[in-house]
């Protein structure tokens, strides 16, 4: 017969090897996310998706990592950017997705952003919310006014690139059509027109399975 403090023993040791098992795997997970919200542009997961174009996989890693701080800035900066990027270079197969799920599910962000007091930051996210909305309109959602976005983002910031590119889009996609001032500023600078012609030839959709949207830097 086992002698009762051997037993003892034993349970005291398997109890301590269990505890520093559960320590060390809660450990080494806080240091993976505390890296990821310290280092956003150096962490590895997020970074390599966002970079390699895998713009879900990159969006449920950041997502992760602002549940664990809400109001990490750094965080909150990354996820708009990535907000912007996706639906830069949005891109659904055929049945297996849609424009309107990505813009739907990147909305909250941009609208969070739009009201920053950076202005030029807002207006980029501004301009991209007219862009989710045009979007949408593609796949038959009504009563959106993509323009208005532009040209609040042009408001905010006169010289906003994505705003010129995205509101001459438009005017080349209504064939000139639209002839109501979007701007309150007198005349665009030589980036935005820049920005208008370099956009607006990179913005016809794909064709094929795969259907593309993207929106030039």
């Amino acid at each position: 017969m086992v002698p009762a403090n051997r037993v003892v023993a034993a349970a005291v040791a398997l109890s301590l090897s269990i505890a520093f098992y559960v320590f060390l795997r809660r450990s080494l997970t806080g240091k993976a996310i505390r890296a990821l919200m310290q280092d956003p542009e150096a962490a590895g997961t997020g970074r390599l998706q966002h970079q390699s174009g895998d713009y879900a996989a990159a969006w449920s890693t950041v997502e992760s990592a602002r549940a664990m701080a809400p109001a990490r800035r750094d965080v909150l900066t990354m996820q708009e950017q990535l907000a912007m990027d996706w639906l830069d270079r949005i891109r659904v197969t055929t049945g297996q997705g849609t424009f309107t799920a990505i813009v739907l599910k990147v909305q909250p962000v941009l609208a969070r952003c739009a009201v920053s007091k950076d202005a030029r930051g807002a207006a980029d996210c501004l301009a991209h919310e007219g862009w989710g909305d045009f979007l949408r309109s593609r796949e038959g959602t009504g009563a959106l006014d993509p323009v208005q976005y532009y040209r609040r983002a042009i408001d905010a910031d006169p010289d906003n690139v994505y705003a010129h590119a995205m509101r001459g889009f438009d005017l080349l996609r209504s064939r000139g059509s639209s002839t109501k001032p979007y701007s309150t500023s007198p005349r665009p600078s030589a980036r935005a027109e820049s920005a208008n012609t370099f956009g607006a030839s990179r913005l016809p959709a794909g064709s094929g399975a795969a259907t593309t949207t993207r929106m030039g830097r």
